[in-house]
């Protein structure tokens, strides 16, 4: 597999990651409340970890891909905003799958 491709798809495994841990059902009696503050804490070191995974994983593929983004910054502000899209429909995907699975 190219390693391009083989970099798409595992940053594409850990962005989808998270997602498959909050859609796992939770007994309501174990259910711990955390603050605005906690959750924000708790999701940044989780984004943190899966930014230092890819970096550690895949260092020949990172330095091409920020020299390609760097070099072109038409393709990467397109690249981005279509993945920004994507992440906001799967998230509303996932809390409308949680509002019907769950009851909510």
């Amino acid at each position: 597999m190219n390693r391009r491709v083989g970099g798409f798809a595992l940053v594409a495994v850990l962005a989808l990651l998270p997602s498959v841990a909050a859609a796992q059902g939770v007994p309501t009696d174990s259910v711990v409340e955390l603050t605005l503050f906690e959750r924000v804490a708790i999701q940044t070191s989780v984004v943190t970890f899966m930014g230092v995974a890819v970096l550690a994983l895949l260092p020949h593929w990172c330095s091409p891909a920020i020299r390609t983004a760097r070099s072109s910054v038409f393709v990467s502000s397109l690249f981005g905003i279509a993945v920004a899209v994507l992440l906001a429909l799967l998230g509303a995907s996932a809390w409308v799958f949680s509002q019907i699975m769950l009851g909510w």
